[in-house]
């Protein structure tokens, strides 16, 4: 994985710049599905590249403001040699090196790593560690977001087992029933609520609880509470199923469910 050419691509790329989180997050996201790249692994490698830049810029700065301070002390000192001089009067001589104290004392007054350009072959890289840090923030935005939604994928799969009866069923198989459901909405979602109610009496809803609500179900399963009325339209009043249980989406549903269900039964 080229991450030097990642972080320069989104930098140099006048669209990727202005939306530097967005592109760090495709370049991820292909990273992931193409090359199977943990988050860590290649927010890391991006964050490497940084480190190293930061490190280059605070090498060029120090190594400036040494040529600097020399050519300031030589000058002060008439220890300074220019080529071209001869036949140059005395008063343009000292023109001359006025000019070098001039120029060197207000370099170095100015001198920062916030704004020093970085080169490399030539070629502008970016303007010293404001622009890194754009950079940095972008990628580490990105990754603490990934971290967060990924913290409460994790937290979501625990709490829809607390709709479970785990004296019927293991946790394992309510995880992969998280995990081959995640999505469904509607009338299928519906279907699924059906047959682990009804058919098979593994959970439990009540109308009244916060925690094990219809509505609640519905948003572990899809991660978006909006799919609730889609779903609710499923069941009459009472709660009951409204379609046959030969329906298409009983069908399809309890066919995946039913594998899950029957693994490692003896």
């Amino acid at each position: 994985m080229n991450y030097f050419k990642i972080v320069m691509q989104g930098y140099h790329d006048r669209n990727s710049r202005k939306h530097l989180e967005r592109y760090f997050y495709r370049k991820f996201k292909e990273a992931e599905n193409n090359e199977f790249f943990e988050a860590d692994e290649f927010f890391d490698g991006c964050l490497g590249i940084v480190k190293n830049l930061e490190g280059r810029i605070k090498r060029d700065v120090n190594d400036w403001r040494n040529i600097l301070e020399s050519e300031l002390y030589q000058a002060k000192n008439g220890l300074l040699q220019y080529k071209n001089m001869e036949g140059k009067t005395f008063e343009q001589q000292r023109q001359k090196t006025q000019g070098t104290i001039e120029f060197c004392e207000k370099e170095l007054a100015s001198l920062s790593e916030n704004d020093f350009p970085l080169l490399q072959n030539g070629r502008l890289l970016l303007m010293g560690k404001k622009d890194l840090l754009q950079i940095k923030l972008a990628i580490e935005n990105v990754f603490q977001g990934y971290k967060n939604s990924t913290q409460k994928a994790l937290e979501t799969e625990t709490e829809l087992s607390n709709f479970f009866d785990l004296d019927k069923i293991e946790l394992s198989k309510v995880d992969e029933i998280q995990k081959t459901f995640k999505g469904i909405k509607g009338k299928q979602e519906a279907a699924l609520i059906f047959l682990l109610r009804d058919r098979y009496e593994l959970i439990e809803i009540i109308r009244s609880s916060k925690t094990k609500s219809l509505k609640k179900f519905c948003e572990l399963i899809n991660g978006n509470s909006g799919t609730y009325e889609a779903v609710r339209k499923c069941f009459d009043g009472k709660n009951n199923w409204n379609y046959q249980e030969t329906d298409e989406a009983i069908l399809s549903i309890d066919k995946r469910l039913n594998k899950i269900l029957k693994q490692n039964q003896l």
